[in-house]
């Protein structure tokens, strides 16, 4: 199991295992009372580290795919002004033998 015991919302837990308190049955009404609640508020405390780790998440995979985008626009660009010459002049197109090139 790779996955790693923590607390909430710890910075260095990639992988996350979460644990929940339950309220146990054999107690007095007000001491159950009072475990449901606090039950309640971890739970509550543990869904937002989820969603908020979701977010940010969802946040970097979308700056990844922005620059995927921007890369993408550039090399289109880049051929569109190519093949406006229309052939009338020889091109010579150096490229990086390891995919992905370094920025140049």
């Amino acid at each position: 199991d790779t996955a790693r015991n923590c607390g909430v919302m710890p910075a260095d837990c990639q992988d996350k295992t979460y644990r929940v308190p339950v309220v146990l049955h054999n107690l007095p009404r007000v001491q159950a009372v009072q475990q449901a609640i606090d039950s309640l508020k971890h739970l509550d405390r543990v869904i937002n580290d989820a969603f908020q780790r979701v977010t940010a998440r969802v946040k970097t995979e979308r700056a990844k795919v922005a620059d995927i985008v921007k890369r993408v626009d550039k090399c289109r660009n880049k051929v569109e002004v190519l093949s406006k010459d229309g052939g009338r002049k020889a091109t010579t197109i150096f490229s990086a033998c390891k995919y992905p090139a370094p920025d140049a």
